[in-house]
């Protein structure tokens, strides 16, 4: 299952999820978070997800703008959506929780490559 398979099928998993409990689902993508789930047409629950084909995870990067969303929302929450490839679970992690965590801030940096790059230094390899 490709990484676009994955997070869609983590998308549909968790609109069942809150289905299932008694409150509407809608995709959004926005903000720091992807889904907005309703009770009584208020918003309860602000969910960002995350989505693996794994059985666990033994830890789960926040992007800033979800990080922001975490510290700007009460009713913000973190659904890890495991085995996606067979019969997928819906984690749910509220932001108490989260907060008992033990969260850290990791700086990532990011170096772009070009493809060209590796093919020269190939070719020069092979040249030795």
């Amino acid at each position: 299952m490709a990484n676009n398979d994955i997070e869609e099928k983590g998308y549909s998993e968790v609109i069942k999820h809150e289905k299932k409990y008694g409150r509407e689902a809608e995709l959004v993508r926005k903000d720091g978070y992807d889904i907005v789930s309703k009770a009584r047409g208020e918003i309860v629950r602000r969910i960002e997800v995350k989505s693996t084909s794994k059985s666990y995870l033994n830890f789960r990067w926040l992007e800033e703008k979800e990080y922001l969303a975490f510290e700007k929302y009460d009713n913000f929450y973190l659904y890890i959506v495991t085995n996606t490839e067979s019969k997928p679970v819906v984690w749910e992690f509220s932001k108490k929780r989260l907060l008992a965590k033990k969260m850290k801030k990791v700086i990532k940096y990011s170096i772009p490559f070009r493809k060209k790059e590796f093919e020269i230094q190939l070719q020069t390899r092979l040249l030795i």
